[in-house]
């Protein structure tokens, strides 16, 4: 692999001083947990491009305690990444 590992140093957490995401997130608290849950799901798998790809991937952000429960609230945590926690 090019990189043994990377860090996640803020959860890209969307702003709710944006209109539309507040209002996105009024209808749904879940999509606004999902929209940031993807974005950290996608960062983490950067590491790993191939089958044989090994990597660790550390987040410094203490707001990812969070954002995994309130991913495992609203039953949108990827199996795979449940696994790796």
């Amino acid at each position: 692999p090019e990189y043994e590992w990377q860090a996640i140093a803020k959860i890209p957490w969307q702003s709710l001083a944006d209109v539309a995401i507040r209002k996105r997130t009024e209808e749904s608290q879940g999509w606004y947990i999902w929209q940031t849950l993807r974005e950290v799901v996608q960062a983490y798998g950067r590491i790993c491009r191939g089958p044989t790809d090994v990597g660790v991937t550390y987040v410094l952000d203490s707001t990812f305690e969070r954002l995994i429960g309130e991913g495992r609230k609203y039953g949108l945590m990827p199996k795979f990444f449940s696994e790796v926690l």
